[in-house]
């Protein structure tokens, strides 16, 4: 009898020693941007369920794409107070299907802290598509021409006006395949003696500042080196 009353009491002190923290309604929210917008905006709901106040200490992300910020700055929640996490999202020239992780940090009454980790699921269409993204050569291969297909993967056309290459050991030559909708980039090194890495910038027409300038990547690099800039 002794031991489980040595048990329980050991259960009730575990309990103690974890931190309290608020209750989330959901901690994932998937979120997806238009074509034309810059950026998206959402928030996560939650409540203090516990019977001590709680303080948010802290906020961080490690993505600049995310701005987060406290419905009326508010960091103190008394037992029973619901508040708001606002998420403002700035896609800039991200693509694709991207998971983002906010920390959420807390202190109960005793200051113990504990972490709550939100995710904000964002998928951002690919308007441009640029197949592949980098091309590449080992050092000392024949320095044949590889190419860059450009793709508007929507209704209106988006027109691409120019490319250029950072780095003048690669020669380039922008093709249309068909107006506003498919073009060709072929790029060709003079010479593939020396490692180096070039910029391949695409200039358009769209009005939309994340679509109006983009870029890919030619390299010359052993297998399995990475590169200063990940594309």
């Amino acid at each position: 009898m002794q031991r489980y009353a040595i048990l329980l009491f050991l259960l009730f002190c575990s309990f103690k020693l974890s931190a309290e923290s608020l209750s989330f309604e959901v901690t994932s929210i998937p979120i997806k941007v238009a074509p034309t917008a810059s950026g998206a905006e959402t928030a996560f709901l939650f409540e203090n369920k516990t019977e001590q106040p709680i303080i948010v200490s802290q906020l961080s992300t490690p993505c600049i794409c995310l701005e987060t910020s406290l419905r009326d700055d508010k960091k103190t929640y008394l037992p029973g107070e619901k508040g708001e996490l606002k998420v403002k999202i700035n896609t800039g020239e991200l693509t694709g299907t991207l998971d983002k992780k906010i920390v959420l940090s807390q202190k109960d009454h005793d200051g113990k802290v504990s972490n709550t980790v939100l995710t904000v699921k964002i998928e951002i269409p690919e308007t441009i598509q640029l197949t592949p993204k980098t091309v590449k050569w080992i050092p000392g291969e024949t320095p044949t021409p590889k190419k860059i297909k450009v793709s508007i993967n929507q209704e209106d056309p988006i027109s691409i006006l120019k490319a250029s290459c950072s780095d003048d050991n690669f020669k380039i030559e922008l093709k249309m395949l068909q107006e506003g909708k498919e073009y060709e980039l072929t790029i060709t090194p003079k010479d593939t003696t020396n490692k180096t890495l070039g910029v391949l910038s695409f200039s358009t027409d769209s009005k939309i500042p994340r679509l109006s300038n983009l870029q890919a990547y030619a390299v010359i690099m052993m297998d399995g080196e990475k590169t200063k800039v990940q594309p």
